[in-house]
């Protein structure tokens, strides 16, 4: 069997383009992602990243280090700029 024999025996894939999120479906909850849960993942890689870079660079004070240092701090001030605008709107 060729490969266009395979396409034309394959099954057709349904489209999931019509689904609708239903906020009473427990999977949509879990599959919805938190507010900030992108941002603290960027923490998380970018610490992972620069921990990775002072190994293989032995010095916290090599430039790639300090790239990645720096990222991080934008990243955590992003996070806890969300953290105080969340907290000012609770009171």
């Amino acid at each position: 069997m060729d490969a266009a024999e395979r396409c034309e025996n394959a099954p057709a894939l349904q489209s999931d383009a019509h689904a609708v999120f239903n906020p009473h479906r427990m999977d949509d909850k879990l599959a919805r992602p938190k507010p900030g849960a992108r941002l603290t993942d960027d923490i998380d890689d970018l610490r992972q990243r620069m921990a990775e870079t002072f190994l293989r660079e032995a010095s916290f004070t090599a430039d790639p280090v300090i790239l990645i240092s720096r990222q991080l701090d934008v990243k955590i001030n992003e996070y806890m700029m969300q953290w105080k605008v969340k907290h000012m709107k609770a009171r």
